[in-house]
């Protein structure tokens, strides 16, 4: 995290530390196949516990405390100019889970369950999982 701060810091400069610091997140892309665009606002105890296949859109805000787990996409479903999701404080995301939308607006003190997909808001001291029904039919006999 401390190399996106500071390919972030250089990036927000302009000019030539533009270019440096979109060497650096390249550089970190590549190494770490996590793509955090260098625009992102993201406060303080950024926790990633697994660095594989994390993806943040450039229209995010995230707040403190944020614990993400591997291959958790939060993304846009609307052109980006338009969009923005915001994350509040004390968030734990799941593993393989989305949050996909255009103005979608997480709580804080929120955990988002495994295998999710958010498309909407979530009010503060929530806890969101998918409930899923599985369908079983029983084969016919031969």
């Amino acid at each position: 995290m401390f190399w996106w701060r500071v390919a972030s810091y250089l990036y927000s400069r302009g000019g030539f530390m533009r270019r440096v610091g979109k060497r650096i997140g390249a550089n970190l892309h590549r190494d770490y196949n996590v793509e955090i665009p260098l625009t992102v606002s993201i406060g303080p105890g950024l926790d990633i516990a697994h660095l594989s296949g994390i993806v943040i859109t450039e229209n995010c805000v995230i707040g403190r405390n944020l614990h993400i787990k591997q291959g958790v996409t939060i993304g846009l479903r609307t052109p980006s100019n338009e969009a923005m999701i915001t994350i509040g404080d004390n968030v734990d995301i799941g593993c393989n889970s989305s949050i996909l939308g255009g103005q979608v607006n997480i709580g804080d003190n929120v955990t988002i369950g495994a295998h999710a997909l958010v498309t909407k808001s979530i009010p503060s001291n929530s806890i969101y999982i998918n409930e899923i029904t599985p369908v079983i039919r029983q084969k016919k006999a031969q």
